[in-house]
Order: C-alpha cells, then structure tokens, then sequence
C-alpha cells in the first residue's frame, strides 16, 4: 500500500499513519484479515438518501446476545452512551478510510446537476460504494437499465468498477437496498437458511463477475418497516453466513476476499430493535453509521441535519439526535472503534418558515425543492452554494451544534461545509474511528461550477483533513 508523503504504513491499524506511530512489529501483526426552488419531485424510480433517524425513540430495547435466527429476543436495555464532549482535541491518526457512495439515478438528474461515472475521481475516496442494487427472489440484480454493460454498451458498473485501473488502491462495493427498497425483499431472503444461502452464493457470482470488491448491506432496517423482530437474529445470522462464505471462496480461488460492509442507523430505536451489535460487528469489515437525516421536514420545527453535539437547549430523547450521541451508542454497545466510520452528508435539509423566527425549533414546514435534485425539503451542496450566493441570504452557524445552517426569506437550510465537515474529520480521528463515510460523491460540487472554488470543495476538505498533522 502506498501512503500520502510524509506517511507510511501502520500495519496494526493497517492504513498510512504518522511515521513516530510507526514500529517494527512481529510478523503475526503484519497480515491483513478479513433560490427560488421548484416544487416539483422526479419521477425517476430512486431519489431519497438513506435515512438514519424518521421515528420516536423507544425506551425498551431488545438484547445483544444472539440467539437462534428464528428466536425473537427478550427485552433488555442497552449500555447508554457516554456523555458526549464538548470539544475535539487536537489528536488522532490519519483516517483509516474514506467511504464514498455513488447513486445510479444521479445520471438523470437534469443540466449541471447530471451525474455520470466520468465525473467520479478516483482518488478523492478509498471505496466508492455503488448504489444501489436490486434484490429479487433473493438475488441481487441491478436495477438501472444501464449498469450492466451490453453488447452495444459498457455499463455503469464497469465504468466505475475501471477506475481501479487508475487507482490500484480503489475499492469498489456495490450496495444493495436503500430507503425505497425498504423491508419486504430483506425478510423474504432472510426467512431460512436454504434462502440466505441461494443470495450468497449468487451474490458471490454476480460481485466478482461484476468486478467489484465487496458487498454492503443497506437494510433499512432490520426488525422495522415491515420487517418482524425475528428479523433482527436473521440478519445476524445472514451477517455470519456471508463472511464465511466469502472468506471460503477467497481462498478457493487464490484471491482477497470480498469486503462485507453495512450501512447502519443512528437512531435509538431502530439500533436497539434491529442490530446484535457485537455479532455484526465481529464479521463485518467497516460499519457505515448513516448519521444524517437526524431532522428534517417530517418535523414541524426547524432542526439540522446531522448536528455534531445536542443542542444547549435540548432534553430527552433529542440529545440523542447527534453525531457524537450516536456513534459513541455504537461503540459503547459493542462495535470496535476503528471498524465505526462516521457518516457525513454532502446535501442539506431545508424547511419552509410558518411565523417571523428564524432559529432552530422554529415553526415550520417542508422546504422548497431543489432545480437539480428536485426532492422536498432537500438540497444538494452544490443547490446550497445557489442559495449562499443570493443577496438577502444569511449564514448563521449553530455554536452548540457545530454546524451552518442558512436562511433565504422563508426558507430554512441546514447544512455541511467545508469548515464543518472538517470539524467532524478531527471528531473522528480524535475517536480512534474506522474513518468517515459520504453520502453522496454526487451531491458534491462536482462540477466547480456552483461554489466558485474548484471541483470537490466538499471531498476535498475532508481529504485534506483526513491527512492533516494536527
């Protein structure tokens, strides 16, 4: 493995660390294991982002300890998260990772805002997670027409999978389920043995005849949306059965093993109803927490995105409603640290203001759409600098919460920056985290042509933060 100058490989931690980090090690240590928006919506099949945090939080959780996949568990109460800090020290590796998922309908968005494969750098993310896959009678199966090449056509698979060729430390995954997915396919596949073993096995098929390097489970969620509480053992138990399998193959075949990822939610009630957190943890490679979508226009108050720390004025189950609170439940509950890799969104959540205040829990609505992503309440970064460079726009940034929110005459817009998200990276590194996690590459100024400040300034950010001496 190559490492940015100045760094070299750590192989404990196994990705490029500061050189006094660095020692010799056994042998044994070195091998690797497994703004005037419109108001219209697309009519394109896929369009919401993954979301981590919609419901009530509930007090009485389901156990961690696993039992059989058929067995619902009894009622117990998870180890709570530890206070969260007020502060991120100047401390921390390098980050382990750099998650990025790509979406296949970004290709339909209109104008400027279209996203193809050929606006993909390769160099700005360690793993492009390509989203997302279909799952049909219990097969993974691609959902656009265009991401399986043809006879007449090479497809978006292959188009994203060959920017390995650019970059030979590149992972590649491909994603299957998603928010519109939801439940059903997942408990249909889940349901027995003989059905978790025919997805595995052509799983198995379809990623290395697809050229990709590993599969992430995006189930949202386990044990919720339709989804029964046996459910919550049978993902375990799919979990297991697919590390296994893929390590088997991997050494049949003389090749590295498939990755085995998830995405993950960060709210209370869908982790304590959904995950055996040590189970899951224990064979999957990286665990992405999708900690975004902690507010939005589902609430009749305004509310950020995905805020760093609770608010000042926050009580009860809204000071779970953070990235701190939620990654440190993660972990508190089971989940190794440097496997936890932090989500951050590249897109905003906006509201539409119902009186004359214009602070956080304000009275409010749904936000406008967006021209390019054209989604309620919703805006890509690049949407966001439209707004920013409007006259009568006023930035503000929540001190507590450690992240900008805007307002434009009636519209209401929490967001990320560059400052922000680079806050988060130090938060993250100063944790001993798995390294942070985007979504999505494409919700980025891709372009350059949105923020005046070249392309990426979001990525780009983060990059130089994930290396940055602090």
């Amino acid at each position: 493995m190559s490492c940015p100058s100045g760094l070299h490989f750590n192989p404990v931690i196994e990705t490029c660390d500061w050189p006094e980090n660095v020692k010799c090690y056994p042998a044994s240590l070195t091998t690797s294991t497994s703004a005037s928006f419109p108001t219209t919506t697309p009519t394109t099949i896929q369009t919401a982002v993954p979301t981590a945090a919609l419901t009530t939080i509930q007090t009485a959780a389901p156990t961690m300890t696993q039992t059989s996949a058929s067995t619902v568990a009894p009622p117990a109460t998870h180890t709570a998260a530890p206070t969260p800090t007020t502060k991120v020290p100047p401390t921390g590796r390098p980050c382990q990772r750099r998650v990025c998922y790509h979406t296949n309908w970004s290709q339909y968005r209109n104008g400027a805002g279209k996203f193809l494969p050929i606006d993909l750098d390769p160099f700005l993310c360690t793993h492009i997670v390509y989203s997302f896959a279909n799952l049909r009678n219990s097969e993974l199966v691609a959902f656009e027409w265009n991401d399986e090449s043809t006879d007449w056509q090479v497809g978006n698979y292959e188009l994203v999978t060959n920017l390995k060729q650019q970059n030979a430390e590149l992972k590649v995954l491909l994603a299957v389920g998603g928010w519109n997915m939801a439940s059903a396919p997942f408990t249909a596949m889940v349901a027995t043995p003989q059905t978790r073993a025919h997805f595995i096995s052509t799983s198995i098929d379809f990623l290395r005849g697809h050229n990709f390097d590993g599969l992430d489970l995006d189930w949202e969620y386990p044990a919720d949306r339709g989804s029964p509480p046996e459910d919550r053992n049978r993902f375990t138990a799919l979990v297991q059965e697919l590390r296994a399998a893929f390590d088997a193959e991997g050494i049949q075949t003389n090749r590295q093993a498939l990755l085995l990822t998830a995405a993950v939610a960060a709210g209370k009630e869908k982790i304590d109803k959904g995950y055996d957190i040590p189970a899951i943890s224990a064979e999957l490679d990286f665990i992405n927490l999708m900690t975004y979508d902690l507010h939005g226009s589902w609430e009749s108050v305004t509310g950020h995105n995905s805020p760093l720390y609770a608010g000042d004025l926050e009580s009860d189950d809204k000071r779970q409603l953070n990235v701190d609170w939620a990654a440190s439940y993660w972990v508190s509950n089971g989940c190794p640290p440097n496997k936890l890799v932090v989500g951050l969104p590249l897109y905003g959540r906006s509201f539409t203001l119902t009186t004359s205040s214009t602070a956080v829990n304000s009275p409010a609505s749904p936000g406008l759409s967006g021209p390019f992503t054209r989604e309620a309440g919703y805006a890509s970064y690049y949407e966001v600098c439209d707004m920013l460079k409007q006259a009568d726009a006023q930035p503000n940034f929540l001190q507590d919460q450690r992240v900008p929110y805007l307002v434009l005459g009636n519209q209401w817009m929490g967001y990320d920056s560059p400052n922000s998200l680079r806050e988060k990276v130090r938060y993250t590194r100063s944790k001993g985290y798995g390294g942070v996690m985007v979504w999505a590459i494409d919700l980025d100024d891709f372009s350059g042509s949105f923020c005046n400040v070249g392309p990426y300034p979001l990525l780009n950010a983060i990059q130089d933060e994930c290396h940055r001496r602090l």
